[in-house]
């Protein structure tokens, strides 16, 4: 049976054409096998390295009448053993790839797409000539805290690393800073860094280093990149009372405050002296955030006692004691200190007292030299002061005399209700300057008065002046006349 040829000859052309492609690709990859010890191509231009963003469309340029300016010879764009395109044909079948003319162009580079490129022209020699890319891949920087959810918990006293896992190329750098209101610097904590920055270990933490931290990594390619780690510290209930004491009076409403850090969160109890609190007598307790508070609405004398604020958690307990009573406020002074006499000052302050003020209690001595460092001790002056209590401020003064010009001083006060004496009051340090009158300012008429007189006395002056001067002159000349007559005989 005869077998009919259907090929024509365009069709028979072609297939030889990818015939020989194909053998000249094999050869190219077994020859390259083979010879990995022997140079496979002659380097007639070593391009420059090209660095270049991942995402953007790299372009490699190839020029062939650099290389050999003989017609018909095939085209090779190779990436280190891998062949591209032959010729005008692709060989790897890659979208992003497309030849423009002589060309290469690779469209969204990505982060493998980095190495050599080469465009090599087969010669007659046994090495093509070819010219050589070197492909830089640059990657923004990502980060990745470890652990992943960004949680870290740690009991006070222990140490822990704070871990952002880095990557980019270049290869990105670390910092780390605190974020929130209140957060401290990091350079109040004991803390070191290791592994370029991308490692930050907190030595023997306490309740202060609980809080966000953010670290960013930075390579100089597109933007740095952030991510947080959130630090919890675990720690037993620290209790402070903002005020230790509290003065109230019967019949008024107080309140009591303390604030309570704690981690876990503590259980709050109050006591009334060693008792716990009896809720039946009225009392009320609230709190907003950190801050816990005891109010009573009307006091009576049975309330006058010792409170305490007991937290507790898992990792231990803390008190902060409140001490009510009806005793004074101590008394604030006022800055400004008046001079009544050349040794008498007048010094001046206020207090609250829900109850009558009875007495003050002033006390002072001599500050700032070495005697008064000598002898420490106070004067003290206990007067009455019979004045109306209540919620507004009470004020006292009293005129101290026989002070010493020149010299410093302090003074501190006390006040005293039917409950007792107050705390004294902060030390007010003040200056006995000597005491000058002050000189009337001088009206129109007298400043003119004045004005006049100078002018006068200026007048006088001057003609006193003039006279001097026409009695010098006059001397002068029957001086020169005597002169000139002895020398000019008659």
């Amino acid at each position: 049976m005869a077998v009919i040829n259907t090929m024509t000859p365009i069709t028979h052309t072609m297939t030889k054409i990818l015939v020989l492609l194909q053998s000249l690709v094999c050869y190219h990859a077994v020859w390259a096998v083979h010879n990995d010890n022997e140079a496979e191509y002659r380097v007639v231009r070593q391009g420059e390295v090209i660095k270049i963003q991942v995402g953007s469309t790299l372009h490699l340029d190839c020029p062939v009448s650099q290389l050999t300016d003989r017609p018909g010879n095939i085209m090779l764009w190779k990436k280190g053993h891998r062949v591209l395109t032959a010729g005008t044909m692709k060989v790897r079948r890659d979208p992003r790839m497309r030849l423009v003319n002589t060309d290469l162009q690779i469209s969204k580079i990505g982060v493998h797409d980095g190495g050599m490129y080469r465009c090599e022209i087969e010669q007659d020699e046994n090495q093509p000539l070819a010219v050589v890319h070197t492909v830089e891949i640059l990657v923004p920087p990502a980060v990745q805290p470890e652990p992943p959810n960004g949680e870290i918990t740690v009991r006070s006293g222990a140490s822990v690393n704070l871990v952002c896992r880095a990557n980019g190329n270049p290869s990105p750098s670390v910092s780390w800073t605190r974020e929130g209101v209140d957060a401290k610097s990091l350079s109040t904590l004991k803390h070191s860094l290791t592994n370029q920055g991308a490692v930050l270990t907190l030595h023997s933490v306490t309740r202060a280093a609980s809080g966000l931290y953010l670290c960013q990594a930075n390579n100089g390619v597109g933007q740095p990149a952030t991510d947080h780690i959130k630090l919890h510290v675990l720690y037993a209930p620290h209790v402070h009372a903002v005020h230790p004491v509290v003065e109230g009076g019967a019949g008024y409403k107080v309140v009591m405050v303390c604030i309570v850090h704690a981690e876990p969160a503590a259980d709050i109890v109050w006591y009334k002296n060693s008792m716990q609190l009896d809720m039946r007598r009225g009392y009320i307790i609230n709190k907003d955030n950190k801050r816990h508070y005891l109010t009573v609405p009307k006091v009576g004398e049975e309330d006058f006692a010792n409170y305490t604020c007991q937290a507790s958690n898992s990792l231990g307990k803390s008190r902060g004691q409140i001490q009510l009573r009806g005793n004074p406020a101590p008394p604030v002074f006022n800055s400004k200190v008046e001079c009544v006499s050349k040794d008498s000052y007048r010094v001046s302050w206020y207090t609250t007292s829900y109850q009558a003020i009875q007495q003050y209690r002033l006390a002072w001595k001599q500050s700032g030299t070495y005697t008064a460092i000598l002898t420490p001790n106070w004067i003290s002056h206990v007067f009455n002061g019979k004045m109306k209590g209540g919620q507004d401020p009470i004020f006292g003064s009293w005129v101290i005399k026989g002070l010493k010009e020149g010299q410093g001083y302090q003074a501190r006060v006390q006040a005293k209700n039917r409950y007792g004496w107050s705390e004294h009051s902060e030390t007010l340090y003040f200056f006995a300057e000597p005491h000058t009158e002050e000189e009337p300012e001088p009206s129109k008429q007298s400043y003119a008065d004045q004005l006049n007189r100078n002018l006068q006395l200026s007048g006088s002056r001057s003609s006193i002046h003039n006279y001097h001067v026409c009695l010098q002159t006059t001397v002068l000349v029957i001086v020169l006349a005597h002169i000139l007559q002895n020398l000019c005989p008659t």
